[in-house]
Protein backbone atom coordinates (compact mmCIF):
# COMPACT_ATOMS: atom_id res chain seq x y z
CA UNK A 1 0.00 0.00 0.00
CA UNK A 2 2.74 2.36 -1.11
CA UNK A 3 0.51 4.58 -3.49
CA UNK A 4 -1.79 6.88 -1.57
CA UNK A 5 -5.60 5.67 -0.87
CA UNK A 6 -8.29 7.25 -0.47
CA UNK A 7 -9.93 5.85 2.81
CA UNK A 8 -13.23 6.73 4.50
CA UNK A 9 -13.74 5.52 8.22
CA UNK A 10 -17.39 4.04 9.53
CA UNK A 11 -17.50 4.78 13.07
CA UNK A 12 -20.61 7.45 13.52
CA UNK A 13 -20.85 6.70 17.32
CA UNK A 14 -20.82 6.45 20.16
CA UNK A 15 -18.43 8.99 21.90
CA UNK A 16 -16.32 6.45 23.55
CA UNK A 17 -16.22 4.14 20.62
CA UNK A 18 -14.93 7.26 18.67
CA UNK A 19 -12.39 7.71 21.07
CA UNK A 20 -11.32 3.55 20.88
CA UNK A 21 -11.09 4.04 17.22
CA UNK A 22 -8.73 6.58 17.49
CA UNK A 23 -5.41 4.37 17.55
CA UNK A 24 -6.70 3.19 14.07
CA UNK A 25 -6.49 6.80 12.90
CA UNK A 26 -2.94 7.41 14.12
CA UNK A 27 -2.00 3.90 12.81
CA UNK A 28 -3.10 4.50 9.11
CA UNK A 29 -1.86 8.48 9.29
CA UNK A 30 1.26 7.19 10.11
CA UNK A 31 1.44 4.35 7.80
CA UNK A 32 0.13 6.48 4.69
CA UNK A 33 1.12 9.81 5.34
CA UNK A 34 0.34 10.73 1.90
CA UNK A 35 -3.37 9.25 1.67
CA UNK A 36 -6.77 10.86 2.07
CA UNK A 37 -9.02 9.72 5.07
CA UNK A 38 -12.07 11.06 5.92
CA UNK A 39 -14.16 9.99 8.85
CA UNK A 40 -18.40 9.53 8.69
CA UNK A 41 -19.69 10.40 11.88
CA UNK A 42 -22.89 11.43 14.04
CA UNK A 43 -23.59 14.90 13.64
CA UNK A 44 -23.30 15.21 17.58
CA UNK A 45 -20.16 14.08 17.72
CA UNK A 46 -18.57 16.46 14.10
CA UNK A 47 -17.05 19.24 16.73
CA UNK A 48 -15.10 16.78 18.33
CA UNK A 49 -13.46 15.32 15.52
CA UNK A 50 -13.51 18.43 12.76
CA UNK A 51 -10.34 20.30 12.58
CA UNK A 52 -8.22 17.59 13.26
CA UNK A 53 -5.15 17.15 11.77
CA UNK A 54 -5.12 13.40 11.09
CA UNK A 55 -8.31 13.78 9.21
CA UNK A 56 -8.94 15.06 5.63
CA UNK A 57 -12.93 15.29 5.70
CA UNK A 58 -15.03 14.88 8.28
CA UNK A 59 -18.40 13.84 6.68
CA UNK A 60 -21.90 14.13 9.52
CA UNK A 61 -24.93 12.21 9.02
CA UNK A 62 -28.29 12.90 11.29
CA UNK A 63 -28.38 8.94 12.50
CA UNK A 64 -30.41 10.14 15.08
CA UNK A 65 -33.67 11.71 13.45
CA UNK A 66 -33.22 8.75 11.05
CA UNK A 67 -35.53 6.30 13.56
CA UNK A 68 -37.91 9.11 13.45
CA UNK A 69 -41.39 7.72 11.90
CA UNK A 70 -41.98 11.47 11.08
CA UNK A 71 -38.68 11.97 10.06
CA UNK A 72 -39.05 9.01 6.96
CA UNK A 73 -39.13 11.48 3.97
CA UNK A 74 -35.84 13.58 4.92
CA UNK A 75 -33.80 10.36 5.51
CA UNK A 76 -34.76 9.12 2.51
CA UNK A 77 -33.68 12.22 1.24
CA UNK A 78 -30.86 12.48 3.37
CA UNK A 79 -29.82 8.39 2.39
CA UNK A 80 -30.11 9.29 -1.42
CA UNK A 81 -27.91 12.90 -1.13
CA UNK A 82 -25.40 11.01 1.46
CA UNK A 83 -24.94 7.85 -1.47
CA UNK A 84 -24.30 10.46 -4.45
CA UNK A 85 -22.07 12.14 -2.13
CA UNK A 86 -19.58 9.41 -1.01
CA UNK A 87 -20.08 7.68 -4.51
CA UNK A 88 -18.52 10.41 -6.18
CA UNK A 89 -15.66 10.23 -4.01
CA UNK A 90 -14.49 7.55 -5.21
CA UNK A 91 -12.94 5.44 -2.51
CA UNK A 92 -10.26 2.74 -2.70
CA UNK A 93 -11.26 1.77 1.13
CA UNK A 94 -14.28 1.73 3.69
CA UNK A 95 -13.43 0.57 6.97
CA UNK A 96 -17.07 0.13 9.16
CA UNK A 97 -15.93 -0.14 12.59
CA UNK A 98 -19.13 0.00 13.67
CA UNK A 99 -20.74 -3.34 12.31
CA UNK A 100 -24.48 -2.24 12.06
CA UNK A 101 -26.72 -2.74 8.97
CA UNK A 102 -26.52 1.36 8.61
CA UNK A 103 -23.14 1.38 8.22
CA UNK A 104 -22.63 -1.54 6.13
CA UNK A 105 -25.61 -0.40 3.74
CA UNK A 106 -23.26 3.06 3.82
CA UNK A 107 -19.87 1.26 2.96
CA UNK A 108 -21.89 -0.12 -0.51
CA UNK A 109 -22.72 3.49 -1.59
CA UNK A 110 -19.21 4.09 -1.86
CA UNK A 111 -18.62 1.97 -4.43
CA UNK A 112 -15.17 0.93 -3.13
CA UNK A 113 -13.88 -2.20 -4.03
CA UNK A 114 -12.46 -3.06 -0.33
CA UNK A 115 -15.14 -2.62 2.14
CA UNK A 116 -13.74 -4.27 5.39
CA UNK A 117 -15.68 -5.03 8.44
CA UNK A 118 -15.81 -7.45 11.42
CA UNK A 119 -16.42 -10.96 11.40
CA UNK A 120 -18.82 -10.42 14.10
CA UNK A 121 -20.93 -7.77 12.59
CA UNK A 122 -24.73 -7.25 13.38
CA UNK A 123 -27.69 -7.11 11.64
CA UNK A 124 -26.65 -8.65 8.33
CA UNK A 125 -24.34 -5.54 7.81
CA UNK A 126 -21.81 -8.09 6.56
CA UNK A 127 -23.59 -9.18 3.31
CA UNK A 128 -22.10 -5.78 2.12
CA UNK A 129 -18.27 -6.23 2.91
CA UNK A 130 -16.19 -7.79 0.41
CA UNK A 131 -13.46 -8.25 3.18
CA UNK A 132 -13.94 -9.49 7.35
CA UNK A 133 -12.04 -8.77 10.34
CA UNK A 134 -11.45 -12.28 12.53
CA UNK A 135 -12.23 -10.68 16.32
CA UNK A 136 -12.93 -12.23 19.50
CA UNK A 137 -15.69 -11.68 21.91
CA UNK A 138 -13.25 -11.54 24.89
CA UNK A 139 -10.85 -8.68 23.58
CA UNK A 140 -10.77 -5.14 24.90
CA UNK A 141 -12.42 -2.82 21.76
CA UNK A 142 -8.66 -0.85 21.48
CA UNK A 143 -7.66 -4.04 20.47
CA UNK A 144 -10.33 -5.31 18.74
CA UNK A 145 -10.22 -1.86 16.34
CA UNK A 146 -6.75 -2.60 15.94
CA UNK A 147 -7.00 -5.88 13.80
CA UNK A 148 -8.08 -3.88 11.11
CA UNK A 149 -4.35 -2.60 10.80
CA UNK A 150 -2.95 -6.17 10.91
CA UNK A 151 -5.39 -6.75 8.22
CA UNK A 152 -4.13 -4.31 6.14
CA UNK A 153 -0.53 -5.26 7.33
CA UNK A 154 0.28 -2.11 9.08
CA UNK A 155 3.14 -2.30 11.52
CA UNK A 156 2.10 -0.33 14.96
CA UNK A 157 3.38 -0.52 18.65
CA UNK A 158 1.47 0.69 21.52
CA UNK A 159 -1.93 2.31 20.81
CA UNK A 160 -1.73 6.23 20.37
CA UNK A 161 -4.29 7.96 20.97
CA UNK A 162 -4.29 11.52 18.41
CA UNK A 163 -6.51 13.52 20.34
CA UNK A 164 -7.32 17.06 19.19
CA UNK A 165 -6.29 20.42 20.97
CA UNK A 166 -8.83 21.18 23.84
CA UNK A 167 -9.53 24.44 25.12
CA UNK A 168 -9.44 25.00 29.31
CA UNK A 169 -13.07 26.68 29.87
CA UNK A 170 -12.37 29.50 32.34
CA UNK A 171 -13.35 29.48 35.59
CA UNK A 172 -12.20 26.14 36.62
CA UNK A 173 -10.32 25.83 40.34
CA UNK A 174 -6.69 25.33 40.54
CA UNK A 175 -7.28 21.86 42.55
CA UNK A 176 -10.07 19.96 41.37
CA UNK A 177 -11.01 16.12 40.44
CA UNK A 178 -14.01 15.43 38.18
CA UNK A 179 -16.90 13.36 38.71
CA UNK A 180 -18.96 12.08 35.83
CA UNK A 181 -22.12 10.41 37.42
CA UNK A 182 -24.02 9.86 33.87
CA UNK A 183 -24.58 7.23 31.76
CA UNK A 184 -26.45 6.61 28.48
CA UNK A 185 -27.87 3.20 30.06
CA UNK A 186 -29.54 3.36 33.58
CA UNK A 187 -28.28 -0.03 35.11
CA UNK A 188 -24.48 1.92 34.13
CA UNK A 189 -25.22 4.54 36.57
CA UNK A 190 -24.21 4.62 40.34
CA UNK A 191 -26.44 6.45 42.64
CA UNK A 192 -26.49 9.54 42.81
CA UNK A 193 -26.53 9.60 46.80
CA UNK A 194 -23.87 7.27 46.66
CA UNK A 195 -21.53 10.03 44.80
CA UNK A 196 -22.64 12.79 46.70
CA UNK A 197 -21.47 10.80 50.19
CA UNK A 198 -18.20 10.25 48.14
CA UNK A 199 -17.95 13.82 47.25
CA UNK A 200 -18.56 14.93 50.98
CA UNK A 201 -15.94 12.31 52.05
CA UNK A 202 -13.27 13.53 49.93
CA UNK A 203 -14.29 17.14 51.13
CA UNK A 204 -13.13 16.35 54.71
CA UNK A 205 -10.14 14.07 53.63
CA UNK A 206 -9.08 16.25 50.61
CA UNK A 207 -10.16 19.96 51.54
CA UNK A 208 -7.92 21.23 48.70
CA UNK A 209 -9.73 19.75 45.86
CA UNK A 210 -12.88 21.60 44.70
CA UNK A 211 -15.07 18.55 42.99
CA UNK A 212 -15.84 19.56 39.50
CA UNK A 213 -19.07 17.70 37.71
CA UNK A 214 -19.56 17.13 34.19
CA UNK A 215 -21.78 15.56 31.61
CA UNK A 216 -24.33 16.34 28.61
CA UNK A 217 -27.40 18.78 28.44
CA UNK A 218 -29.55 15.32 29.14
CA UNK A 219 -27.80 14.90 32.83
CA UNK A 220 -28.39 18.05 34.19
CA UNK A 221 -31.31 16.18 36.41
CA UNK A 222 -28.40 13.58 37.65
CA UNK A 223 -25.74 16.04 38.61
CA UNK A 224 -28.73 18.25 40.48
CA UNK A 225 -28.92 15.36 42.45
CA UNK A 226 -25.60 14.94 43.26
CA UNK A 227 -25.12 18.27 44.16
CA UNK A 228 -29.04 18.70 46.35
CA UNK A 229 -28.15 20.60 49.63
CA UNK A 230 -24.71 21.13 48.82
CA UNK A 231 -24.28 23.42 46.07
CA UNK A 232 -21.52 25.64 47.60
CA UNK A 233 -19.49 22.01 47.80
CA UNK A 234 -18.23 21.88 44.25
CA UNK A 235 -18.81 23.03 40.73
CA UNK A 236 -21.47 22.21 38.03
CA UNK A 237 -20.16 22.26 34.67
CA UNK A 238 -22.90 19.61 33.23
CA UNK A 239 -24.36 20.56 30.15
CA UNK A 240 -21.92 23.48 29.62
CA UNK A 241 -19.15 22.30 27.71
CA UNK A 242 -18.46 21.20 24.28
CA UNK A 243 -16.82 18.10 23.70
CA UNK A 244 -13.36 19.38 23.16
CA UNK A 245 -13.90 21.72 26.45
CA UNK A 246 -14.40 18.63 28.36
CA UNK A 247 -11.66 17.73 27.62
CA UNK A 248 -9.66 20.44 29.00
CA UNK A 249 -11.25 19.98 32.25
CA UNK A 250 -10.32 16.41 31.67
CA UNK A 251 -6.87 16.86 31.06
CA UNK A 252 -6.43 19.39 34.23
CA UNK A 253 -8.12 16.97 36.79
CA UNK A 254 -5.97 15.44 39.69
CA UNK A 255 -8.72 12.55 38.85
CA UNK A 256 -11.53 11.16 37.65
CA UNK A 257 -14.71 9.32 39.35
CA UNK A 258 -17.27 8.06 36.90
CA UNK A 259 -19.08 5.19 35.68
CA UNK A 260 -18.46 3.47 32.31
CA UNK A 261 -19.12 6.57 30.22
CA UNK A 262 -17.74 8.52 26.94
CA UNK A 263 -16.17 11.25 29.66
CA UNK A 264 -14.60 8.05 30.92
CA UNK A 265 -12.81 6.77 27.86
CA UNK A 266 -11.72 10.45 27.18
CA UNK A 267 -10.03 10.65 30.80
CA UNK A 268 -8.18 7.29 30.23
CA UNK A 269 -7.14 8.56 26.60
CA UNK A 270 -5.79 11.43 28.46
CA UNK A 271 -3.68 10.09 30.79
CA UNK A 272 -5.93 11.30 33.80
CA UNK A 273 -6.19 8.47 36.70
CA UNK A 274 -9.92 7.24 36.45
CA UNK A 275 -11.69 5.48 39.07
CA UNK A 276 -14.26 3.77 36.84
CA UNK A 277 -17.68 2.09 38.34
CA UNK A 278 -18.88 -1.12 36.58
CA UNK A 279 -21.75 -3.37 37.09
CA UNK A 280 -23.44 -4.74 33.96
CA UNK A 281 -21.03 -4.29 31.75
CA UNK A 282 -16.99 -5.58 31.29
CA UNK A 283 -14.07 -3.67 32.12
CA UNK A 284 -12.24 -6.48 29.75
CA UNK A 285 -13.97 -5.50 26.70
CA UNK A 286 -14.78 -1.44 27.51
CA UNK A 287 -12.52 -0.76 30.70
CA UNK A 288 -10.97 2.14 30.79
CA UNK A 289 -7.55 1.65 28.55
CA UNK A 290 -5.49 3.13 30.72
CA UNK A 291 -2.29 2.11 33.40
CA UNK A 292 -3.69 4.88 35.54
CA UNK A 293 -7.13 3.10 36.28
CA UNK A 294 -8.80 1.55 38.74
CA UNK A 295 -11.98 -0.51 38.23
CA UNK A 296 -14.41 -0.64 41.18
CA UNK A 297 -16.76 -3.35 41.15
CA UNK A 298 -19.06 -5.05 43.28
CA UNK A 299 -18.08 -8.38 42.44
CA UNK A 300 -21.73 -9.59 42.13
CA UNK A 301 -21.90 -12.75 40.31
CA UNK A 302 -24.07 -12.02 37.67
CA UNK A 303 -22.10 -9.13 36.40
CA UNK A 304 -20.94 -8.28 33.67
CA UNK A 305 -24.92 -8.62 31.88
CA UNK A 306 -24.93 -6.46 29.45
CA UNK A 307 -28.66 -5.57 30.37
CA UNK A 308 -30.01 -1.58 30.18
CA UNK A 309 -32.82 -2.80 32.51
CA UNK A 310 -32.72 -4.64 36.08
CA UNK A 311 -35.29 -5.03 38.73
CA UNK A 312 -32.90 -4.62 41.79
CA UNK A 313 -29.08 -3.08 40.32
CA UNK A 314 -27.39 -5.09 43.19
CA UNK A 315 -23.78 -5.08 41.37
CA UNK A 316 -24.38 -1.26 41.42
CA UNK A 317 -25.66 -0.88 44.74
CA UNK A 318 -23.65 -2.90 46.41
CA UNK A 319 -20.87 -1.42 45.83
CA UNK A 320 -20.38 1.18 48.91
CA UNK A 321 -19.20 5.11 49.33
CA UNK A 322 -17.06 4.29 51.71
CA UNK A 323 -15.18 1.66 49.83
CA UNK A 324 -14.82 3.81 46.86
CA UNK A 325 -13.35 6.82 49.52
CA UNK A 326 -10.90 4.63 50.98
CA UNK A 327 -9.59 3.40 47.68
CA UNK A 328 -9.15 6.87 45.85
CA UNK A 329 -7.48 8.06 49.22
CA UNK A 330 -4.98 4.92 48.52
CA UNK A 331 -4.30 5.07 44.87
CA UNK A 332 -4.61 8.56 43.68
CA UNK A 333 -1.04 9.45 44.41
CA UNK A 334 0.27 6.62 43.30
CA UNK A 335 -0.30 7.08 39.83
Amino acid sequence: MSEPLKILILKPSSFGDIIHTLPVLHGLRTALPESRIDWLVAREYEGFLSGHEMINQVIPINKGRWKQIGYLYRTAEELWELKNRLSAERYDMVLDLQGLFRTGLISSFTGAKRRIGFSDSRELSGIFYTERVLVSDSMHAVRKNLLFLDHLGIKYAEPVFPLPEFPLPDGLPENYYVISPGARWETKRWPSVYFREVMVGLSKQMPQFTPVIVGGKDEVGIAGEVLRGMENLGLDLTGKTSLRELGGVLKGAAFMLTNDSGPMHLAAALNTPVFAIFGPTSPERTGPFSRKAVVLSSGMGCSPCFKKRCDNLKCMTGLEPEMLIKIILERYKNF
